[in-house]
């Protein structure tokens, strides 16, 4: 009770003296009355930071609080193979003045502050924020025409902390500056490094780069790095990096003054490489200087993109070398782009035919069609995106031709094709079949590619005065995938054709549909009468003994989760034990 009395004794005589001052504030000077209000500040301070202590958030252990903190920034922009941990640092700065108890603990975890960023002129905080961040390891993001002058002379003397460098649109430097002054300080610790530099052809390069416009970055000691990428930057790293897994080297808008040699050169000086995307590439790079390096070895090496290559002359021949010359794993994957169509017209050359291929996806969409080459239960190992908006189908279908052509390793034995354009616009399926003699199994997956690929599938008489003589495409055919919901009239057609290849003694073995996401399940239902009227169907098929008539006058429609599959002969136990499940009407 006497302590409640004396708190109560020293709240009245508080409350007075604020009363007296606040009557003679009229009379006070200048300098008074802001003496006044600092010591009431501060009072408040104090009395509201007991008043939180009490408040649960403060009660919360500063572990806590630290993860709480961490999410507080957003994610920084970043491209590549790995995702960027640069984080918005300048977000926590408002948490640091909520409290006393907030500011102790955020300045204390050097965790939070490793992002070194400047992307607006406002952020002008860097060596604030690097002291904070200790000897922690530091990401270093720039998205600015130019850095301050604090962050450049943090990197000129104290570099050796840094992960990542992130550096994004630098109009303000040109390549020597960006080489002497932001990659010329040793990193140990660096990872990863994004330059996307804004320099235009004919920038001056000076003396940084020598007459083969090879740079030694960081002092040459960068022992860590395993991701570079470089975009619109003119030169090429001299160093030897033992531990590079992930190569990109884009190029949009600047000059590429040195050789394929470089490049090759550079790239032997990476031998743990297992990514490497060159993007933009003059077409005419292998021309410039006669090309004396050896194959580069590369045991690692997963993926490889080339494509996109710039100029008038056609990228196929240097496609062709850097192919060539770059020796990985045979399970490698390689991702040829960007290349016109019109521009293959003689065999090609990319393809890798050292060893058969026993699958073919061709995908052709509006503009691209890209032809994917696959080994027997693998993931795909080589791919050609070819551009074709604008060229006329002959000309896609010489590029077709081109690729696959007399190359009988090219002869795969599975064949998917998907297309949003109809046959008529993009190739002749007659013609493309007539490219594929190996073929076992052909799969179409649109409903649109199935009635004119059945046409080309019909046996055709070779010689008129010899009408038992047949010329029969695909002989080797014995497996036919095609999407569910086919119409009546389909489903007429595909009985006709399969009766023809059979007369000529070509029996097709197995039948399957291919489920389609546009169809909704009804699983647990009862076989409806279109369900067995499409078994009828595929039985008499496989069986050659289906006419015309027999063939149901409305559409069958199959579950898609469930696959009809069928093989001669065929018996209605096998058919029983099928277990299918009906859909309604398409």
């Amino acid at each position: 009770m006497a302590t409640l009395a004396s708190h109560a004794l020293s709240c009245g005589s508080l409350l007075k003296a604020v009363e007296e001052l606040s009557q003679q504030r009229f009379s006070m000077s200048v300098e008074e009355l802001h003496i006044v209000k600092r010591a009431l500040h501060s009072t408040m301070a104090l009395f509201c930071e007991a008043s939180n202590a009490y408040s649960c958030i403060s009660k919360l252990p500063p572990e806590i609080l630290i993860r709480i903190f961490s999410m507080v920034p957003d994610t920084l922009p970043s491209s590549g193979t790995w995702g960027s941990s640069a984080r918005r640092t300048y977000d926590l700065v408002p948490l640091t003045h909520v409290c006393r108890r907030w500011r102790a603990i955020a300045l204390h975890a050097s965790s939070l502050w490793t992002t070194i960023c400047e992307t607006t002129y406002t952020h002008n905080a860097s060596k604030a924020f690097w002291a904070r961040a200790r000897q922690s390891p530091l990401t270093i993001y720039v998205d600015r025409p130019y850095p301050t002058e604090a962050l450049t002379a943090l990197l000129a003397t104290d570099g050796e902390a840094i992960a990542e460098l992130n550096l994004h649109g630098l109009e303000d430097l040109s390549p020597t500056r960006i080489v002497s002054e932001l990659l010329a300080f040793p990193a140990p610790c660096l990872e990863r490094v994004v330059v996307h530099s804004q320099s235009m052809r004919g920038d001056p390069i000076d003396s940084a780069v020598d007459s083969n416009h090879l740079v030694q970055l960081w002092r040459g000691v960068a022992p860590e790095l395993k991701s570079i990428e470089f975009h619109d930057v003119p030169f090429l790293p001299a160093n030897e990096f033992g531990k590079l897994r992930y190569l990109t080297l884009s190029y949009d808008n600047c000059s590429v003054d040195w050789t394929l040699g470089d490049l090759l050169h550079f790239i032997s000086n990476t031998p743990a490489l297992e990514g490497i995307h060159l993007r933009g590439l003059p077409a005419d790079l292998h021309l410039r200087a006669p090309l004396e390096a050896s194959p580069v070895s590369l045991p690692c090496l997963k993926t490889m993109e080339l494509g996109d290559c710039r100029g008038y002359s056609s990228p196929i021949p240097l496609l062709h070398l850097l192919l060539s010359h770059i020796v990985g794993p045979t399970d490698a994957f390689v991702r040829i782009y960007g290349v016109e169509a019109y521009r293959l017209s003689s065999p090609l050359s990319l393809w890798p035919i050292t060893e058969d291929w026993s699958k073919l996806d061709i995908e052709m969409s509006w503009s691209t069609l890209a032809l994917t080459l696959s080994r027997s239960s693998s993931r795909p190992g080589f791919c050609l995106e070819l551009n074709t908006g604008g060229a006329a189908k002959g000309l896609v279908e010489g590029a077709i031709r081109a690729c696959i052509g007399d190359n009988t390793k090219l002869w795969p034995r599975y064949v998917s094709i998907t297309s949003q354009r109809c046959w008529w616009t993009w190739c002749d399926p007659t013609l493309l079949l007539s490219l594929l003699p190996r073929l076992e199994v052909l799969e179409l997956q649109d409903r649109h590619l199935v009635s004119d690929a059945l046409n080309a599938l019909r046996p055709s008489t070779m010689n008129e005065s010899t009408p038992g003589h047949h010329e029969v495409p695909c002989r080797n055919l014995t497996t036919l995938r095609i999407p569910s919901l086919l119409n009546s009239s389909v489903v007429q057609h595909l009985s006709t054709v399969l009766n023809e290849r059979a007369s000529c003694g070509l029996r097709l073995k197995r039948l399957e549909t291919i489920s389609l996401d546009d169809v909704s399940p009804d699983v647990g239902s009862a076989p409806s009468e279109d369900a067995l009227a499409l078994i009828d169907v595929v039985e008499s098929i496989c069986q050659g003994e289906l006419s015309r008539a027999d063939i149901p006058r409305r559409t069958l429609s199959v579950n898609p989760c469930r696959r009809i599959t069928t093989s001669a002969p065929f018996s209605p136990v096998t058919l029983s034990q099928l277990g299918y499940i009906a859909m309604a009407d398409y």
